[in-house]
């Protein structure tokens, strides 16, 4: 027996994965980190639910001397991000080992916003829930 397969597809999280329309001029300026091009904007590995269309993912970033000597590499700042999801496609799991009940690719448009970073509370927490 696997550690999922004790737990109900119900009790488990969604994998969201949010990626650059191909359509969207912008998409060839993603690098992955071994230097390939890639679609995939950010990725959420246990999120609550599906997010709507609309929705913007937010940014995170470590900006100044505001960190956590516990976690120095944290992020200190977020915003609302330029990405905004156009469509959305649902895999949903048919067994109970697997490791989400659900997977999301939210293909995403660029639309920039001018918006300013706003400093994170050092306890603050990334729950992924969409409204």
């Amino acid at each position: 027996m696997t550690k999922t397969d004790s737990i109900n597809n119900s009790q488990k999280g969604v994998r969201v994965v949010f990626q650059v329309d191909l359509e969207d001029p912008n998409w060839g300026d993603w690098v992955d980190p071994m230097g390939g091009l890639t679609r995939i904007l950010t990725e959420h590995w246990n999120a609550e639910d599906i997010p709507p269309l609309g929705y913007r993912f937010r940014q995170y970033t470590k900006l100044g001397k505001d960190t956590d000597s516990s976690f120095p590499s944290a992020s200190t700042h977020s915003r609302v991000g330029d990405w905004v999801v156009s469509e959305v496609e649902r895999y949903i799991a048919k067994a109970n080992n697997c490791e989400f009940r659900e997977v999301a690719i939210c293909t995403c448009r660029f639309e920039p916003i001018e918006r300013q970073w706003q400093k994170m509370n050092p306890s603050q927490t990334n729950l992924t829930h969409f409204p």
